[in-house]
């Protein structure tokens, strides 16, 4: 079995071409471990059924999305506050604007959340090497306190590790 995308069940040996190529680039290489693998939904042969992607293809996307959702965020950010200073009196602009600050706690709110994680197995004697906070790609990274500290894009929780 080799790896696949998340979601996507693991391709059978048997259906594993020996040479891969990249869906985006086009690089073609026997390494399939490195590769991540993708069905396809509407094959119409069984070796098509799957598409193989390489890492820096898998980084760039990654980095698209992330970009591309930050983007939208911010967009709505933006949106939220005009639709409130104009039509104050719009309920479609305050549920905007809620919908923006509800995002924006949710991520604030995790991070003390997740520092409770860490101080309780403090207390125990648990070493915690990393806490995530997020997630998605990375955007921001340090070492503190011997552990290292992640900040992601997306407020969907966070684990210590």
């Amino acid at each position: 079995m080799h790896r696949s995308v998340q979601g996507d069940p693991p391709v059978p040996t048997n259906q594993v071409p020996r040479v891969v190529t990249c869906e985006y680039c086009g690089v073609k290489s026997n390494a399939l471990e490195m590769f991540a693998v993708s069905s396809k939904a509407f094959a119409l042969r069984s070796q098509d059924a799957f598409c193989y992607y390489c890492p820096p293809c898998i980084a760039r996307w990654e980095r698209r999305f992330t970009i591309g959702a930050l983007v939208c965020y911010l967009g709505l950010a933006a949106l939220s506050l005009q639709l409130v200073f104009n039509y104050p009196g719009y309920p479609g602009s305050w549920f905007s604007l809620n919908v923006a600050l509800w995002i924006l706690f949710w991520l604030l709110l995790s991070i003390p959340h997740e520092l409770g994680h860490v101080l309780a197995a403090r207390l125990l004697g648990l070493r915690i090497y990393e806490i995530t906070f997020g997630s998605g790609p990375t955007i921001f990274s340090r070492h503190l306190w011997g552990m290292k500290i992640e900040v992601k894009p997306f407020p969907v929780g966070g684990v210590p590790r």
